[in-house]
């Protein structure tokens, strides 16, 4: 955020509480970032889960859409993260996932967007 780029971690909602935390005691006005449309902090069933299901091709277009507005908004660029560990416990949502973070790193190769999973196990 430093560098103008807009960020999103979506992650549940202990972490994401935590995330607020920290990113608070390294002085970064989190609420303020929130409102300027530069933070977003969705929980990982906003961020992945309609309904409880994962569809790969509505959640690809919403990333799209998502570094189309922000870049068109003056940021500099997008920076993802997200704890997809729903999935771990829902087998049949894998290959989508699979498919989906294919998909998805080309798309932030071609765009000024980077991202990266973290499967916490805890």
């Amino acid at each position: 955020m430093q560098r103008n780029e807009f960020v999103m971690y979506a992650a549940d909602p202990e972490t994401t509480a935590g995330l607020r935390e920290r990113l608070s005691l390294r002085g970064i006005d989190v609420e303020d970032a929130m409102r300027r449309g530069a933070l977003q902090l969705p929980t990982a069933d906003e961020a992945y889960l309609r309904d409880g299901n994962f569809d790969p091709d509505l959640m690809y277009e919403a990333f799209d859409q998502a570094i189309t507005s922000a870049l068109a908004a003056g940021f500099t660029g997008c920076r993802f993260a997200g704890e997809p560990t729903w999935a771990l416990d829902r087998e049949e949502l894998r290959p989508g996932l699979i498919e989906f973070e294919k998909r998805l790193n080309s798309l932030f190769r071609s765009r000024k967007a980077a991202g990266f999973c973290v499967y916490d196990t805890k």
